[in-house]
């Protein structure tokens, strides 16, 4: 852990909740901010806060498998790209109805984009976009979950794969998972697992492991 980045971990979380709480006029206790750091290219876990105190609350809600919301597409994009697609492509950014489902996909406040491009649907987060090309793609779901996995969000509730709405946020990932995802990205596209124990010696100093 670098002393540094889990004080500042600690101040940003507590002072969010305190924030948020007020200016919803919500009880702090009921709101379970977390945060993970990791760093890319070694996978070890510079800061991490799960809570304010453990004697009041043992779950450590950084490590606590989560809704993602859309911070999922980045591995739809992914699995995208990696399906053939490229990032000018054109998807609708329109409310529609996607084939073979009764529900229609729209985006937040119902907000109408015509055709976009992925990078645009990135950019701007459109939910109508993401499904459009998750039910171009041949099994897309799975593809998309997949994608999730080999980045190193492990599988867990909500990871519907019947559903071409799986990167708009259903899908739990912990936040310290997630952090390692996307760490994955920042590492070249090459997925390094987290961990807080860099090496285990014996008395005389040998590494052990």
């Amino acid at each position: 852990f670098d002393p540094r980045i889990q004080a500042q971990a600690v101040h940003t979380a507590q002072g969010y909740q305190q924030q948020i709480s007020s200016a919803a006029g919500q009880d702090p206790e009921q709101l379970h901010p977390a945060i993970a750091s990791v760093d890319n290219a070694t996978g070890e876990v510079l800061g991490i806060y799960g809570g304010p105190d453990y004697i009041s609350d043992q779950r450590n809600w950084a490590t606590t498998p989560r809704q993602s919301a859309s911070t999922f597409k980045a591995f739809a994009l992914a699995a995208g790209l990696r399906d053939g697609f490229g990032l000018y492509n054109t998807f609708t950014g329109n409310t529609f109805t996607p084939p073979g489902e009764s529900v229609e996909s729209r985006n937040e406040f119902g907000m109408e984009y015509g055709n976009v491009t992925l990078t645009q649907a990135t950019a701007d987060s459109i939910n109508t976009a993401f499904v459009d090309m998750t039910t171009q793609m041949e099994d897309g779901p799975t593809k998309i979950a997949q994608a999730a996995m080999d980045a190193g969000a492990p599988e867990g509730p909500g990871w519907d794969t019947n559903t071409s709405r799986i990167s708009l946020g259903i899908a739990e990932v912990s936040p310290l998972h997630m952090a390692a995802a996307y760490a994955t990205f920042a590492n070249g596209g090459r997925a390094v697992p987290p961990h807080v124990v860099q090496k285990v010696t014996d008395a005389e100093g040998t590494v052990l492991y």
